[in-house]
């Protein structure tokens, strides 16, 4: 397969601006603490739309059937949250680059020919972390944790920039079988895979990214603490209080910044608002709003 170059990264798809009650969903399971309404109520608020926006409690053998239904009740789009993005690829009738890529899908949208699949974790990660708050190490080290859906929307974005990545999971052969599957898409761009309880400690991480959902259930990643000793940029993919725990430990091991991924879902969510609708939208309003809310 032909590897993915940055411009191919990019979504093909050029969507139509549209008028009227845009109606879309969130699957995935808990959803109960999401803002994902709210950032989409938002969004249409600035563009002086309706936007029909509800979260619908999904797990994984009730997507093909909620999938399958939605279809005929005109909905627009949908989002896939935990644990949905990687089985949601088999649902999807056509696929862009970048969430071919990865192998997860986080946003579908629908069209005459069925659902489309696509990946804005990645991108909404990128702007979050490199526009936003400005990270600019030169050729970093990064350390990702984790194997699941966002995971790969992240791994992805960051070997189309051919930055140096490194993989701890817990899970030996899952993240190794991740990283294989990747690779066919991105060359032979190299990622070396650790389990959790075994990572370089000799080596400088100079980010290190919380990809996991270990915070939804107030755990945090088994890391060795010697990683944190020269001083990484930490980032949680979590907001809030999911997020508080892992990075209030890492700051005490010595990281010297601390970010949580509020402005991650602000920014993936824009991406899928303007798939969706045609239009685009304003983050730095709604990510200071909903950051007055949830301070870091």
């Amino acid at each position: 397969m032909a590897q993915v170059t940055v411009d191919e990264h990019v979504s093909r798809t050029e969507p139509v601006p549209m008028a009227g009650t845009v109606r879309c969903r969130l699957l995935g399971a808990p959803l109960s603490q999401s803002l994902s309404p709210g950032v989409h109520r938002c969004f249409a608020e600035q563009r002086g739309i309706s936007i029909d926006y509800e979260p619908v409690e999904t797990h994984l053998n009730e997507l093909r059937e909620r999938l399958a239904i939605m279809r005929g009740q005109n909905i627009r789009g949908v989002n896939l949250t935990i644990p949905l993005k990687e089985m949601s690829l088999e649902f999807c009738d056509s696929i862009s680059p970048r969430a071919r890529a990865c192998g997860a899908v986080n946003v579908l949208t629908a069209t005459p020919d069925g659902w489309q699949g696509d990946n804005t974790d990645g991108s909404g990660f990128w702007r979050d972390l490199f526009v936003r708050h400005r990270f600019q190490k030169r050729d970093p080290s990064i350390l990702v944790i984790g194997s699941g859906g966002a995971a790969r929307g992240i791994i992805g974005r960051l070997l189309a920039e051919s930055l140096d990545v490194t993989l701890g999971v817990r899970h030996y052969e899952r993240g190794k079988r991740l990283v294989e599957s990747m690779q066919k898409h991105y060359g032979s761009h190299s990622v070396p895979v650790y389990d959790l309880r075994s990572l370089p400690t000799d080596q400088t991480f100079h980010l290190i990214i919380n990809a996991t959902s270990a915070g939804l259930m107030g755990m945090r990643p088994d890391v060795d603490t010697q990683v944190f000793a020269r001083h990484p940029w930490v980032y949680d993919i979590s907001y809030g209080p999911t997020a508080r725990s892992f990075l209030t430990w890492a700051a005490r091991q010595g990281a010297s910044h601390v970010t949580d991924g509020l402005g991650m879902l602000i920014e993936q969510a824009s991406e899928a608002f303007t798939l969706w609708t045609g239009w685009p939208c304003e983050t730095d309003p709604v990510y200071s709003m909903f950051r007055s809310r949830y301070p870091l």
